[in-house]
């Protein structure tokens, strides 16, 4: 049903559900890597997000 669901959205519509869902691992990716920063107990290395390199990427927020 879902799958019928998107095979007729339009294309503008899907690029933006992508644009969406990309942000959204983007988000999740961030916080998974500052929980794990911040517990270093044991210290865990942290994976770099797929397709970027560690020392171009935004500095991570603290909570």
């Amino acid at each position: 049903m879902l799958r019928e669901w998107i095979r007729r959205l339009p294309s503008a519509q899907l690029l933006t559900i992508c644009a969406d869902i990309a942000a959204r691992h983007s988000a999740v990716w961030r916080l998974a890597t500052a929980e794990l920063s911040r517990r270093r107990d044991p210290p865990h290395p942290l994976p770099e997000r797929p397709g970027t390199v560690m020392d171009d990427r935004r500095p991570l927020a603290r909570a």
